[in-house]
């Protein structure tokens, strides 16, 4: 789904790729195990949930954890272009519990993403600044730097950003859209992390830190503002000057959940799990971008 594609419980709408009997595809990287509960890596083009005859993340689980338990569900899912970590429980119990920090909005998420054009204010509709730590000398501030970014461009870095919008449900489609003024909709909020911009390439890499769970949340705020994901197929073309788009994989946008943060179903105490990878790196050229905190200053 969304990305926020995201952490709402809604169909994909998208036919994923039938399996036979005994057919399961390459093994799931799990990046943190609580046994209860796991966090995994989906990766790109990979349906998050299916139908037993159709190949998807849940499938795959349940085969490489068939002798540990019989019961494992995705307590969210994410787009099946999307790439990232996905929490899965392993016993009923964790799975109530982890819903429910999901309902209360317990559960930390962020994003990396690489956007078309140079996002770098606040004078879209929608949109706040919030305040941020640039030019600090801290670990945000260093080695974030895109590749081909010319000197002067940092200034960018660590801005931030607030959106909020109102999104409703395209009837009939499996698709969604900014509501107009007067329209009802649910409420969508995200804080947006800008980190560098890359003029060679005319994209912005930045942080998404998204508040609800809304069915595409991300990207059709991100298109709506003129700023599309780069490789978003859905919410208008990419306008993109000179990327690698695909690093060797097909059907993926610029997208990649890089972090949870919620409170373990066994012991009760928060954990954040980080992606220690960087697909997005191939996507761009093979750059690395560096880590950073996944909690934004509020």
């Amino acid at each position: 789904m969304d990305a926020t594609d995201d952490h709402e419980p809604a169909a994909d709408g998208v036919a994923g790729d039938a399996i036979q009997a005994g057919e399961v595809g390459p093994a799931i990287p799990v990046i943190w195990d609580g046994e209860v509960a796991i966090v995994v890596r989906k990766p790109a083009g990979l349906l998050t949930e299916s139908a037993p005859t159709i190949d998807s993340l849940r499938q795959r689980l349940r085969v490489q954890f068939a002798s540990r338990t019989r019961y494992l569900v995705t307590v969210h899912r994410l787009d099946r272009d999307v790439s990232g970590l996905v929490l899965v429980a392993m016993t009923k119990r964790s799975a109530r519990l982890l819903a429910a920090q999901f309902a209360a909005r317990k559960v930390e998420k962020s994003y990396r993403a690489v956007l078309a054009g140079r996002l770098s204010g606040s004078e879209f509709s929608g949109s706040e600044f919030w305040a941020s730590e640039a030019g600090q000398g801290s670990e945000a501030s260093q080695g974030s730097e895109l590749s081909g970014a010319g000197t002067g461009q940092g200034s960018e870095v660590n801005r931030g950003l607030r959106w909020t919008d109102r999104i409703v449900k395209c009837e009939g489609e499996a698709r969604v859209a900014i509501a107009g003024d007067g329209e009802p909709g649910k409420v969508a909020e995200t804080r947006v992390e800008i980190e560098r911009y890359d003029a060679d390439r005319d994209v912005t890499l930045v942080r998404m830190f998204p508040e609800t769970g809304r069915m595409h949340q991300l990207r059709i705020q991100a298109s709506s503002r003129g700023f599309p994901i780069v490789g978003e197929p859905l919410y208008g073309p990419p306008r993109v000057k000179g990327a690698s788009i695909g690093g060797g994989e097909t059907g993926r946008i610029a997208l990649h959940a890089t972090s949870l943060g919620f409170f373990d179903p066994r012991s009760g105490k928060r954990v954040t799990v980080q992606d220690p990878e960087d697909p997005l790196a191939a996507m761009l050229g093979g750059h690395r971008f560096a880590q950073r905190s996944t909690s934004p200053k509020r």
